[in-house]
């Protein structure tokens, strides 16, 4: 038997429960074998708990084995009622009845008739009182034809006070669309997703009319020949990002899982997770001023080393990389005069108490982390100031030296943690611009530069002097753009003027950080901007 899971993704946080089920006492009277139908009952009432009732239409409540002994709250399903007795011709016709678990006043009420072999979900839904209780039957049954290779999805619209919305994967502007302007109460059909390619997707929950995405359900796993539903029963009463007018999306999206096998209730949320990109601007020492400290560069880069794990988790980051690296599917985009525009798909890890990112030197070529290891740079971050399912952006950008008073260890040479940047970066694109998350990331100038000649750079986009980019570390995620050329441009004291072309594409979120050394003596590491697209189209 084929799983189906059923996955309920909302603004809200939604209460888990499990609901206990008792089989029913009518038994069918053909001799023969006749396959038994299933239902089972969900419940996206915005306001109203509930319990459900189910007897054979010739019975009464009291006759009924298949109350919801718990009230049922919203976001609730249960399993599947799997032991249905029905008829070969005719079927067996059931009444279904909800009501309200104090009063017992009766809020919605319907009858089914039920086929060997039905698979039927009775969806509660609504924004109000007993009033304003509807409720749909869903046929539950996969299509037939289906690909075993697949990954199926459908959506229903349990959201009363919202226009026609769709369920989009991968980017809510330019993926793939799987359910068109569905409105409340409706139930698109299942489309498949190659599982091959891919083992998580994020999917997107949008306006049509205006492509604003409303919810996002990340880290959405890929079972070849699993059917799922999605439902999203998101209101609109959240504040608005000031700078664009968009909703704000929740950190943290409540999954929902309901496993179709019989008598099982696999309800659980996601683990909360990090997503992140890295970009290494740790530069190797001015060799002309001092050869004693660690050119990593020489030795092919640095090797990236998540929360103590016991493998490298990235390798090789000369200066300038990025980890994760740019997919081959995504080559870097042409920019002007030669420089490239890359793409890069964030990562995403389990959220921990303490994040502990460290950049090692490894020893003697290893290939597996040791105490040998030479650390260059950590970085400690602790969940209650990280966001789970936000986006950051990590960027080291000091310069390799020797221990100092913020280090913490032994190990030297090491570089301390005030060259870095942990930038959130805002992940809803907006139709028909581009969005810029602009940073400023240099290095403390070489003497007999002075070390405060960083302080009041002037960064401009197209023209626009960004007043809220003064001083190293600073950033601005509030940037949008008309699709198409775009001018980057920082000035620095009076010897620095960096510019930076590109073309900015429809709904693509940009991040562009100065990065590099003033006064080097060795004609490397000059500023330059670093540009990644984050949301990078399939």
């Amino acid at each position: 038997m084929k799983n189906r899971l059923f996955i309920g993704f909302s603004l809200f946080i939604l209460a888990v429960g499990m609901v206990v089920i008792n089989g029913c006492k009518d038994t069918a009277t053909d001799p023969g074998y006749i396959p038994l139908a299933e239902i089972r009952f969900a419940n996206f009432h915005q306001v109203q708990p509930i319990q459900i009732f189910m007897y054979p239409e010739s019975a009464t409540p009291a006759d009924s084995a298949t109350l919801t002994p718990t009230a049922m709250t919203y976001g609730l399903v249960t399993p599947y009622l799997n032991n249905l007795s029905t008829n070969r011709a005719t079927g067996k016709k059931y009444h279904l009845v909800a009501l309200e678990p104090d009063t017992k006043v009766v809020v919605a009420d319907d009858y089914v008739t039920l086929m060997p072999g039905d698979k039927k979900t009775w969806l509660i839904s609504g924004n109000g009182g007993t009033a304003s209780v509807d409720h749909t039957l869903i046929e539950d049954n996969p299509p037939s034809g289906g690909q075993p290779n697949l990954a199926y999805f459908r959506f229903v619209n349990v959201t009363p006070d919202h226009t026609p919305l769709n369920l989009v994967v991968g980017d809510p502007l330019k993926g793939m669309v799987l359910a068109s302007n569905i409105a409340y109460k409706g139930v698109s059909q299942y489309v498949g997703i190659p599982t091959a390619n891919d083992t998580s997707i994020t999917l997107y929950v949008t306006d049509p009319s205006n492509n604003n995405v409303l919810g996002r359900l990340a880290g959405v796993g890929l079972g070849a020949g699993t059917y799922r539903t999605i439902t999203w029963g998101g209101a609109d009463a959240r504040i608005p990002d000031p700078t664009t007018g968009l909703l704000t999306l929740n950190d943290t999206v409540r999954i929902r899982i309901f496993d179709d096998d019989p008598g099982t209730d696999i309800t659980v949320t996601p683990p909360l997770t990090f997503r992140f990109n890295f970009i290494n601007a740790l530069l190797p020492p001015n060799i002309a001023v001092n050869k004693v400290l660690i050119d990593y560069s020489l030795t092919g880069g640095l090797n990236l080393v998540i929360n103590n794990n016991t493998s490298y988790d990235y390798t090789g980051l000369m200066p300038f990389s990025l980890a994760p690296p740019s997919p081959s599917a995504f080559p870097p985009a042409q920019a002007d005069n030669g420089a490239l525009v890359y793409n890069q798909i964030p990562a995403t890890i389990p959220m921990v108490d303490v994040l502990y990112f460290k950049l090692v030197k490894p020893f003697n070529g290893a290939k597996n982390p040791s105490s040998l290891d030479t650390n260059l740079f950590r970085l400690y971050a602790n969940k209650n100031i990280i966001k789970s399912d936000q986006l950051y952006t990590i960027l080291v950008y000091d310069t390799v030296k020797k221990n100092d008073s913020k280090a913490t260890n032994n190990n030297a040479p090491y570089d301390s943690a005030a060259g870095t940047m942990t930038v959130p970066i805002p992940d809803v694109p907006v139709a028909g611009s581009a969005r810029i998350i602009l940073g400023y990331a240099l290095a403390g100038p070489n003497k007999p530069l002075p070390a405060t000649s960083n302080n009041n750079a002037i960064f401009s986009v197209n023209g626009v002097v960004d007043t809220k980019i003064k001083n190293v570390k600073a950033f601005d995620s509030s940037i949008t753009v008309s699709v198409g050329h775009v001018d980057l441009e920082a000035k620095v004291s009076t010897d620095t003027d960096v510019h930076f072309g590109f073309n900015a594409e429809d709904g693509a979120i940009y991040e562009a950080f100065l990065v590099g050394q003033r006064g080097r003596h060795d004609g490397l590491y000059d500023p330059k901007f670093i540009v990644v697209r984050v949301n990078p189209v399939r």
